[in-house]
C-alpha cells in the first residue's frame, strides 16, 4: 500500500511540474539579447563572456542589506559567496621582457562608443579572429592617417611608453592579454600592427597582473547549482508559475549589474530533471543555461 501511495505521489507531483511548464510554454518570453556573446569590444575586452558574472561589491551590499535594530547588516547567501570571489586577481608583477606582440585588446579608448566598428564586432557576421582585432584596428587608423608624420613604429611607441612601465592584465581562462591603459589606443594599435606586418618583435619592461578563475568555486558552484539568465521581464512572468513547484530556498532570482539581466538559481539536488530539460531546450532564445559556459572553464586534472 506504501508503495501504491508513493507512486501515486509523484505521478501527482510530476504532473503538477509540467502543468506548470505548460503554462511557461505559452508565456509571451522576451528573447535574450547575445551581444554580450557574440560581440567584442577592442577596448575592453575584460576576461570575454564570463565577465557578466562579475559582481561588484555595491551590488553585493545592496542585495543582500537590511536594517535591524538600527544597523546595517548583510544576509548570508551561500551562492553570491560563491560567485563573488570566483574571479581571482594577483597583484601586479614586474618582467624586463614582455612581448607587446602578445596582446590582443586595450582597455581604454576615446573610439570606444557605438559608432565605432572595432568596438561591437559582431563575431557570426563577420570573418574575423577575435584575437585580430586590435591588428585590425591598428591597420584601419593608419591608413585613415593618410601618411601623416608620426605613425612610424618608432614614433608610435614613443608616444605611448614615454618613461613608463606599461601595465597589462593577463585573463588566464581566455588566454588574452589587455593593456590597462589611460590613453594612446590608437599609436599602441598601430605600432602592433607595423610589428605583425614586418614580422618584428618589441619587448618592454612592464608590470604584469594575472586574473584567473577560482577552481574550487567554479567546481562548488557546478556541484550545488543549476544557473540559467534570462531577461529581467521574463522573470516576472515566470515567478508565479515556479513559486508553485519551488520553496523559497531551493529556487531564487539575482539580478546582475547588468542592464535588464537576471540570473535564475536553483539547488542542483532540488530541481526536478523535467524542469532542468525544459528549461535547456529554451536555453537558446530565452534562456542561457550557465553551467555549459562554466564547464568550459574548468580543470578537469
Amino acid at each position: 500500500m506504501n508503495k501504491i501511495l508513493e507512486k501515486m505521489k509523484l505521478y501527482l507531483e510530476n504532473y503538477r511540474i509540467q502543468k506548470v511548464f505548460f503554462k511557461l510554454l505559452n508565456l509571451d518570453l522576451k528573447e535574450l539579447n547575445y551581444s554580450w556573446r557574440d560581440n567584442i569590444n577592442c577596448f575592453s575586452f575584460s576576461g570575454g563572456t564570463i565577465k557578466l558574472l562579475k559582481l561588484n561589491e555595491y551590488y553585493i551590499k545592496s542585495s543582500l542589506g537590511y536594517i535591524k535594530d538600527r544597523q546595517w547588516l548583510q544576509k548570508q547567501d551561500d551562492f553570491i559567496s560563491l560567485l563573488s570571489n570566483l574571479f581571482i586577481q594577483d597583484e601586479y608583477k614586474e618582467i624586463d621582457d614582455f612581448d607587446l606582440g602578445l596582446v590582443k585588446s586595450i582597455s581604454c579608448s576615446k573610439s570606444n562608443n557605438e559608432t565605432n566598428y572595432f568596438a561591437n564586432i559582431n563575431l557570426n557576421g563577420s570573418n574575423i579572429n577575435p584575437k585580430d582585432i586590435i591588428y585590425l584596428f591598428g591597420f584601419n587608423t593608419f591608413q585613415s592617417m593618410n601618411d601623416e608624420n608620426g605613425w612610424d613604429l618608432k614614433s608610435c611607441i614613443k608616444h605611448f611608453q614615454e618613461n613608463e612601465i606599461l601595465e597589462f592584465t593577463y585573463y588566464e581562462w581566455a588566454d588574452w592579454y589587455e593593456w590597462d591603459n589611460n590613453n594612446g589606443s590608437h599609436h599602441f594599435a598601430v605600432a602592433l600592427y607595423h610589428l605583425r606586418s614586418n614580422q618584428e618583435k618589441y619587448k618592454v619592461k612592464a608590470r604584469i597582473k594575472i586574473e584567473r578563475l577560482n577552481q574550487y568555486n567554479l567546481k562548488k558552484l557546478l556541484e550545488e547549482y543549476e544557473i540559467f539568465m534570462t531577461h529581467e521581464d521574463n522573470v516576472y512572468k515566470i515567478n508565479s508559475l515556479f513559486k508553485q513547484i519551488f520553496t523559497v530556498q531551493d529556487y531564487k532570482n539575482y539580478e546582475l549589474n547588468n542592464d535588464k539581466i537576471y540570473l535564475i538559481v536553483f539547488k542542483k539536488n532540488k530541481i526536478n530533471n523535467f524542469v532542468l530539460n525544459m528549461l535547456s531546450k529554451l536555453d537558446s532564445k530565452y534562456f542561457f543555461h550557465w553551467n555549459r559556459e562554466l564547464e568550459k572553464h574548468l580543470n578537469k586534472d
